[in-house]
């Protein structure tokens, strides 16, 4: 049965509906111009959606949106030595929802939805504070390569895009307002599907980080092994994820964007019930032997 429990359902709403604002995406060590964030290379998360225009290796008519979601790293796992997830993310039916803003509903109601088939998005955030790590989405189950070059792959990958989506109209002013913006070719690194993309611009090898509209995708933390050690990376099987099932990110075509941790099927709560009821008729047997 599909049914879910909506007893256990935390519903945070973080839907935007004006324009664009002001602000500089947080990336894992330093803003467009080496100023040093305040986040201090805890990275904020960040959404991006593109349009291949039926070519994936043709950019010259290609287009991308990047947005700014809020929110540090550090608000979904500490940066530790051994990083540990924060508990809330993984509550059952613990809910984040994005509505778009302007920009984002321009740039899909520039695609017609016959070719929605054209358009993929991720959401990421990267960083250096303590062990490296990297939060991604991901419909592989493969999830990292080992003995990857991390550090080039994590932060590199990520600054490199950030810092070109930085300086674009939508990103000034600091990390405090979050905003968005839209990239062509000529926008260099910022256009998604050239720098970013399903691969992070070549860097993940085989490991897809990206989906279709509609499509669920999976949350991961990724980390370095140790400290000393930046060139191998884990999963750390830190995954966004509870007894019920994995949680998952979501674009609708309307361009909504939701996050939600998995629920108990009625199912589930069927079977914890008659294990309630065993316990309690053993004890009660108990009792009055």
């Amino acid at each position: 049965m599909s049914m879910k429990i909506n007893a256990l359902a935390v519903a945070v709403t973080l839907a935007v509906v004006a324009g664009p604002a002001a602000a500089t995406i947080a990336n894992s060590t330093v803003a467009n111009g080496g100023t040093t964030l305040a986040f201090n290379g805890n990275g904020e998360l960040f959404f991006s959606v593109w349009d291949i225009a039926g070519t994936a290796d043709d950019f010259s008519d290609d287009r991308s949106y990047t947005r700014d979601l809020g929110g540090a790293l550090n608000d979904w796992a500490t940066s530790a030595n051994v990083p540990v997830i924060n508990a809330a993310k993984e509550t059952p039916g613990y809910s984040m929802s994005f509505g778009p803003d302007a920009l984002l509903t321009s740039f899909l109601s520039a695609t017609a939805p016959a070719n929605f088939a054209n358009l993929r998005w991720n959401v990421a955030a990267v960083d250096s504070s303590g062990r490296d790590r990297v939060l991604i989405t991901s419909n592989d189950a493969l999830h990292m390569p080992i003995n990857a070059d991390f550090r080039n792959w994590s932060q590199a990958g990520g600054d490199n895009f950030l810092g070109a989506v930085n300086v674009l109209p939508g990103h000034a002013g600091g990390v405090g307002v979050n905003g968005s913006s839209i990239a062509t070719l000529a926008d260099g690194s910022a256009l998604a599907s050239k720098s970013w993309g399903d691969d992070f611009g070549g860097r993940s090898g085989a490991m897809n980080v990206a989906g279709n509209i509609g499509e669920k995708l999976n949350f991961y933390l990724l980390a370095e092994n140790t400290l000393a050690n930046n060139n191998t990376g884990t999963v750390f099987n830190y995954k966004y994820a509870n007894a019920y099932g994995d949680a998952a990110w979501q674009l609708g075509n309307d361009g909504t964007l939701t996050y939600v941790a998995a629920v108990p099927e009625a199912e589930t709560w069927a079977m914890m019930a008659a294990g309630l009821l065993m316990i309690g008729a053993v004890a009660r047997r108990r009792l009055s032997a």
